[in-house]
């Protein structure tokens, strides 16, 4: 599974139908619910679509030629000889990002975007519950380097799981710190094969090349292990502070003690 908050809204004509999800999550009693517990206010709607598989692809990916979030500069792949060949592991990148995107948030047009198809109605809640914490939080600050970029992501995409399971947890009146210990020990353990099979999509995470696969896990596995590591030592306090001063490297990220106060960037 994953979910994004996208930064990037190039206009392309699309087919969207307003969501009629609430049976499963009402996206915006949760975005109300998680702006109580922020510390915010919810007062302007975001517009809700629920598209299926193609038409979701084509608005998320408009006018791109390659996924961003899935593709560094192929000076990246290249420079460090990740890949002999670059463009194939960026074409194997998108194509695994393609299977398995299930939601997107566009800051530029407050929306947030769900893609209709396979998936049990506890996946779709949580799709729904890791969407609307980017609508609350902050859009992602272009780092000076490749690596601030994608630790600034990681700590995007692990509040948004902390900030779902937080409300997921209230909402069905259970332990809010166990619930998001669990939601960081499931990524943790979840191989690609498992991620793929979660989402009942296409297995092309599982056979992507294995530092394709690590690149589109980190931002979830290693992001959800910092968000949480912040949320146990601090809370959604410390949690705001960490969004609003955010990590500039993934050693950061992946040594969460270097984000406690006193260890250094909050």
């Amino acid at each position: 599974m994953a979910c994004e908050a996208s930064y990037t809204h190039v206009a392309a004509p699309y087919v969207a139908r307003v969501a009629t999800p609430t049976a499963v999550l009402d996206p915006h009693v949760a975005a109300a619910a998680m702006a109580r517990l922020r510390g915010t206010t919810y007062d302007v709607p975001m517009s809700v679509h629920e598209l299926e598989g193609p038409a979701f692809i084509e608005r998320r990916f408009a006018g791109e030629r390659l996924a961003p979030s899935a593709s560094a500069p192929e000076g990246f792949w290249s420079s460090f000889h990740f890949a002999a060949d670059a463009p194939s592991a960026i074409t194997a990148a998108r194509s695994a990002l393609q299977d398995v995107l299930l939601g997107f948030y566009d800051f530029k047009t407050d929306e947030l975007f769900i893609r209709r198809g396979p998936g049990s109605s506890d996946l779709q809640r949580f799709v729904l519950a890791h969407e609307v914490p980017h609508r609350l939080g902050v859009a992602l600050r272009q780092g000076q380097s490749f690596d601030e970029t994608f630790a600034q992501t990681a700590l995007i995409e692990g509040d948004a799981n902390v900030m779902a399971a937080a409300y997921l947890a209230l909402e069905a009146h259970r332990s809010v710190g166990v619930a998001i210990a669990r939601v960081r020990d499931h990524f943790r353990t979840m191989s690609a094969a498992e991620l793929a099979s979660l989402a009942q999509m296409p297995a092309s995470i599982a056979n992507a090349p294995p530092l394709v696969r690590a690149q589109l896990e980190f931002p979830y596995v290693d992001g959800t292990s910092l968000a949480t590591a912040l949320y146990q030592s601090g809370g959604l306090a410390l949690l705001n502070a960490a969004l609003a001063h955010p990590p500039v490297s993934t050693e950061q990220v992946l040594h969460p003690e270097k984000a406690l106060p006193g260890f250094g960037w909050v």
